[in-house]
């Protein structure tokens, strides 16, 4: 028997992408994830490069839609790049975007972290979590250890 037919399949593979793939967009889409708040815009501003800003905004609006982070080919998020360029940086062309080294995507999710008040879920943020779960009573305790196991896997958790 195949390893595959031995898996339970819940989700179908259109679902599992819907729920962790990209963000496909539409125009309104567009206007209400990537419109910033006067701190976001605050972040955007204090970025050194227009690539580097052109990024943030994409990661913002990919946070707000999905609450994750996404490593993302260039021509995955050309229509998205666009928008953001049409609407804060029309001065600016496609050509001059370039790719986020990963020290710079990293610290582009801890502004993004720190402006929706969250944090990473790190080795004390679980130990934390599992003495909140063990103090709850049976019943409680179930629904909190799937908390827990989304919290790990998507690695954020609400402070």
């Amino acid at each position: 028997m195949p390893a595959d037919l031995r898996r339970l399949s819940i989700l179908t593979a259109q679902e599992i992408d819907d729920l962790y793939g990209l963000p496909r967009f539409t125009g309104d889409d567009r206007c209400l994830y990537f419109d910033l708040s006067a701190s976001e815009h605050e972040s955007v501003n204090t970025v050194h490069t227009t690539s580097a800003a052109v990024h943030l905004v994409l990661q913002l609006g990919y946070f707000k839609a999905k609450r994750q982070f996404f490593v993302y080919a260039r021509d995955e998020v050309l229509d998205d790049l666009r928008y953001i360029l049409r609407c804060y940086f029309p001065e600016r062309d496609l050509a001059t975007v370039k790719p986020l080294s990963k020290p710079t995507r990293l610290e582009q999710q801890k502004i993004i972290l720190k402006l929706f008040s969250h944090r990473l879920c790190d080795h004390t943020t679980k130990e934390e979590s599992e003495q909140k779960r063990n103090g709850l009573p049976g019943s409680r305790r179930s629904r909190s250890i799937s908390y827990v196991r989304c919290s790990s896997t998507w690695k954020i958790i609400a402070s």
